[in-house]
């Protein structure tokens, strides 16, 4: 025997359930219209280069050098000041977006303010004091860089979780109650980063650099100055022999006439087996002499050296027995002086034909290239050094 089972809805119950539907459907229609009218457009990027000028640059990257290696955050108006000119960026357009008044946006800044000792002390307490940037020469280090980097690691965590700060806490009130425009203009840390962070650290890094680069560019150029000097200097030993012969032409009988008119060759000789040391490299005794540019604009790194010269020159001359015909020249301190003189004018005109110039060359420029190669291999160095020879660039060459 089946047994029926009939469920009865009133009419009025299906009329409340049927409008409750047709609420939330509209509502979720309105919200849709709502979120899609909103027309709110990205955020343009923050352009550093227009809102912040050399001068603030230098007082902002001074303020967070100070803050690197000082706990009195409160009189460093340099950090104080860029941490306010990040932050009421951030808002003014997000006051933008939400159509603000001037009164409420001034509401919301005046917010901000009453805030700010928190917030400034808590980027500072979690700025990064790790040196990032630090070449292997630890007398070279990227001060402004590595502070900088701090900065900016501390700042975007703390642009991630902004919305924990009050300042933030009563924006909802100022959509009016409107949930759909408030999560559309709600700022997130990807919007913030990418328009306001990012662009910011990446033109103060630049200036970073170029302060930086002022203050190792002394250190630089002493330890190029002096590993130049000693390791761009060649030595060549040069062995071979030379002589001098003085020939007489002439009547050793004078005018008694025995044979007849005739003329009577007699020669001396003297000579000598010869050893030379040749030591060349580069005098860089005077400022004029060596002379380090560096184009910050085309990142370029340009060194100045001259030519490579006869730094030492050592003629060791052995003298073989002088041969001397009958009735020639008196070999005299005149001849060995002479055959002294010409062993090392040789020498000099052998060394015009080696490579030894050449080599000094190659070693001047693989000096400086070691000094700067660890300094080049930083992520954020990216200059190119060029070494130049009386005004002339080198080209790498092979030996």
């Amino acid at each position: 025997m089946g047994v029926n089972i009939r469920v009865t809805v009133s009419k009025n119950v299906l009329i409340v359930f049927t409008i409750i539907l047709l609420l939330l459907l509209i509502s979720i229609i309105v919200a849709i219209y709502q979120y899609k009218s909103l027309n709110i457009k990205p955020k343009q990027d923050f352009i550093a280069s227009e809102t912040i000028t050399d001068e603030q640059a230098d007082k902002y990257l001074d303020g967070i050098l100070l803050a690197s290696y000082s706990d009195d955050i409160a009189k460093n108006e340099g950090f104080v000041n860029l941490v306010d000119t990040l932050n009421i960026s951030i808002l003014q357009d997000y006051a933008k977006k939400s159509k603000l008044t001037k009164d409420e946006s001034k509401e919301l800044i005046d917010t901000y303010y009453s805030s700010r000792g928190l917030i400034i002390k808590d980027i500072h307490k979690n700025m990064v004091k790790e040196q990032y940037y630090t070449s292997n020469n630890t007398d070279i280090e990227y001060k402004y860089l590595n502070s900088l980097n701090g900065f900016a690691e501390s700042f975007s965590g703390f642009a991630c979780s902004m919305t924990s700060y009050g300042f933030l806490a009563r924006f909802p009130q100022f959509t009016r109650g409107n949930f759909m425009k408030y999560i559309a203009i709600k700022p997130t840390c990807i919007d913030i980063l990418s328009n306001v962070i990012n662009p910011t650290t990446k033109y103060l890094r630049d200036k970073a650099i170029i302060k930086d680069m002022r203050t190792i560019t002394t250190i630089l150029e002493k330890r190029v100055r002096s590993s130049v000097l000693k390791l761009a200097t060649v030595e060549e030993e040069l062995e071979f022999s030379t002589d001098v012969t003085d020939s007489r032409h002439s009547d050793p009988f004078g005018d008694l006439i025995i044979l007849g008119d005739w003329e009577w060759d007699s020669n001396s000789r003297l000579d000598a087996e010869v050893k030379a040391l040749i030591v060349a490299g580069f005098d860089l005794s005077s400022q004029s002499n060596f002379q380090m540019k560096v184009n910050h604009k085309n990142r370029i790194l340009s060194i100045y050296l001259p030519n490579p010269r006869i730094l030492y020159t050592n003629v060791d001359v052995t003298f073989n027995e002088p041969t001397k015909e009958w009735g020639a020249p008196k070999i005299d301190s005149s001849t060995y002086n002479e055959v002294s003189a010409k062993a090392e004018a040789k020498a000099l005109s052998l060394v015009g034909t080696s490579d030894l110039f050449e080599q000094a060359r190659l070693n001047a420029y693989t000096t400086i290239m070691n000094i700067f190669e660890p300094l080049m291999a930083l992520p954020q160095f990216n200059y190119t050094v060029k070494v130049y020879f009386n005004k002339d660039i080198y080209n790498k060459k092979t030996l």
